[in-house]
């Protein structure tokens, strides 16, 4: 094909601008993920790639979204680890700057009672209960 038979006389608009993101945690170990488009969009908008890790993998789950979906629910998430959400918007231009943002989902709760107690004198009085994680909880008597 000849060079002559593009057309360069219309560069592609720039790529879009950040989106605005808000992470909830939810129940169990999901997070559901809201958004809406940027305020500076350039051309027209094709969708929106979503891209979240544990903070300690270096390999991203990637999501592509229409232009109508304005969230995401993921589901899966380990309890009491740190993720990395990244969303940008897309258009014909290419994908735009992310938006990134932190969250921490919480800690299990305990299962049952805790295990291998041991109850230790530390003063007269006083009496120290020493869990199975090296956690130590006195209690003084007057």
């Amino acid at each position: 094909m000849k060079l002559s038979s593009y057309n360069f006389s219309h560069p592609l608009p720039p790529v879009p601008g950040r989106p605005t993101m808000m992470i909830s945690t939810t129940i169990g170990n999901t997070a559901l993920i809201q958004w809406q488009p940027p305020k500076d969009m350039v051309g027209e908008m094709m969708g929106y790639q979503l891209q979240y890790r544990r903070q300690e993998d270096t390999a991203y789950t990637s999501r592509e979204f229409k232009r109508t979906d304005d969230h995401y629910t993921a589901t899966g998430l380990h309890k009491g680890a740190t993720y990395v959400f990244r969303l940008s918007a897309r258009n014909r231009a290419g994908i735009g700057e992310a938006y990134v943002k932190e969250i921490s989902t919480q800690e299990d709760v305990p299962s049952g009672f805790p295990l291998n107690l041991r109850v230790t004198g530390c003063v007269p009085a006083c009496v120290c209960v020493c869990l199975r994680a090296c956690v130590c909880v006195c209690v003084c008597l007057p």
